[in-house]
């Protein structure tokens, strides 16, 4: 009885950090350090495992281990995001351009250079932070709080969600692809080309996710 207790215990911890986000997709979970976090063994965090295993919220992957699956959107949860997180950034920059404002280029390129080592080593988890890092910084003239938090939620749940098949390495490589092309024209101020690429990235992910279902 008390096993079972354990089991459940540990598979409630595990289910409810990935449905919160806590967790997001592409993260490889380690049994013995969640045995030693929630102080039990490691057997009831296998047995834990297979079961989200099977539910399809992980996935265990031959000679690698297991990883989070994320959570599921709809296509059309998906573009509806894509539209938001365009209409939030183009907005941005264009209050940018017509307010003469300053922005942190060499701040933004020393992130960059970490983010294009993160995902060098497939590292899903840091590499997640260090691009919502970069984003706080490229917005950090934005003196309305909430239209930050609007987009690095908007971001957050594009990069932690699961949908046909959009593996995490075509989202960040999609994303660091942008960031790549847009800093040169971020720097010399050509926010009509910042923007630009802006829509062509967004679409790419578009695209990506209807060459899927095709």
């Amino acid at each position: 009885m008390k096993r079972k207790i354990t089991q459940e215990r540990v598979y409630n911890f595990l289910k409810q950090n990935i449905q919160e986000e806590k967790w997001i997709s592409g993260m490889k979970l380690i049994e013995q350090d969640i045995a030693d976090e929630l102080s039990v063994s490691r057997t009831p965090v296998r047995q834990a495992m297979d079961q989200l295993v099977e539910e399809d919220y992980l996935v265990r992957l031959p000679n690698r281990g297991v990883y989070v699956r994320g959570k599921k959107m709809s296509r059309r949860e998906f573009v509806e995001r894509i539209q938001l997180l365009e209409l939030l950034m183009s907005n941005y920059f264009f209050q940018i351009e017509s307010k003469s404002m300053m922005v942190e280029s060499d701040e933004l390129y020393q992130h960059f250079e970490k983010i294009k080592r993160l995902l060098a080593l497939r590292d899903f988890e840091n590499l997640n932070k260090e691009i919502q890092r970069f984003i706080s910084c490229l917005f950090s003239e934005n003196r309305n709080q909430i239209i930050l938090n609007l987009i690095l939620s908007n971001y957050v749940k594009l990069s932690a969600s699961r949908i046909s098949d959009l593996k995490p390495i075509v989202f960040y490589e999609q994303v660091v692809r942008f960031f790549e092309r847009m800093l040169p024209h971020l720097e010399s101020y050509q926010w009509a080309m910042v923007r630009k690429e802006l829509r062509i990235f967004l679409n790419n992910l578009v695209l990506e996710v209807v060459d899927r279902q095709l």
